[in-house]
């Protein structure tokens, strides 16, 4: 199955090595380095599959609001990655739908992430027509 990732980091070092792991995975990455650019991405493509974002942001949009804009335009899920703890980050709580990430991780717990969180999604049914499975005749 090809994912369509929406991969935000304001590191362009981390960007370019999980959307390597993501690509060498067999999946579509389209990158955004700041959440103003990644909520103009989400309002124009319609495609994409999962969020994965850094939550400590550079600019006035933090990963945290980024996901919510997300989740309140696709309902789809979203891997949240950071270098601090869940607490220490802010995070009360997450949606079943998502996944957390504390840095250092490897390249293979993204991948997996991605594409377990993707699968489950599927199979509630939420999923959108392109995710339909064909019927057999």
């Amino acid at each position: 199955m090809q994912v369509n990732v929406l991969l935000v980091d304001d590191d362009a070092m981390t960007q370019w090595a999980l959307g390597e792991a993501l690509t060498d995975a067999g999946h579509s990455v389209v990158p955004a380095a700041t959440g103003d650019h990644a909520g103009e991405l989400i309002a124009q493509r319609p495609d994409l599959d999962i969020l994965v974002t850094d939550i400590a942001l550079g600019g006035p949009v933090t990963g945290q609001q980024l996901a919510r804009f997300w989740r309140s335009r696709s309902g789809r899920p979203t891997v949240y990655i950071t270098g601090a703890s869940a607490r220490d980050a802010g995070i009360v709580s997450f949606d079943a739908r998502d996944f957390y990430l504390q840095k250092p991780f490897r390249a293979e717990e993204l991948v997996q992430a991605v594409e377990r969180l993707v699968s489950a999604y599927q199979a509630t049914g939420q999923n959108q027509s392109r995710w339909r499975q064909p019927q057999a005749c």
